[in-house]
């Protein structure tokens, strides 16, 4: 169980399981919700994210929490596959910034990710 444990509490997968729009009203503690936030905007960085992008990425995950538009689609639309609900998402005038972190997050193959 505490391997299990170990095994879940890692920042990738964490905000892996938040991206999936079937889990994301899942109950996570500060402490995780703060780990996700670093983490997205972590690989923001990684992508080239300026100061606007990022401070939009940052109101996109609360909105998106929130299931606020744009974010509020249904999850049947995903096709049981949460890049395909990503790839539905417009944020219209605002960067697209949370969008495009959860498509390069969840386009990496599960087995082709490494261990740690």
């Amino acid at each position: 169980m505490n391997e299990r444990f170990k095994e879940f509490n890692d920042d990738k997968y964490i905000t892996c399981f938040f991206l999936d729009p079937q889990f994301r009203s899942r109950p996570l503690t500060a402490k995780a919700y703060s780990k996700i936030v670093r983490y997205a905007t972590t690989i923001g960085k990684r992508l080239g994210f300026d100061l606007k992008e990022s401070r939009a990425l940052c109101e996109q995950i609360k909105d998106y929490r929130d299931n606020k538009l744009p974010f509020d689609l249904d999850e049947s639309c995903s096709l049981d596959d949460p890049l395909n609900w990503w790839n539905l998402i417009n944020t219209d005038s605002r960067p697209n910034s949370l969008p495009r972190v959860a498509r390069h997050l969840l386009a990496i193959c599960p087995n082709s990710a490494s261990c740690e």
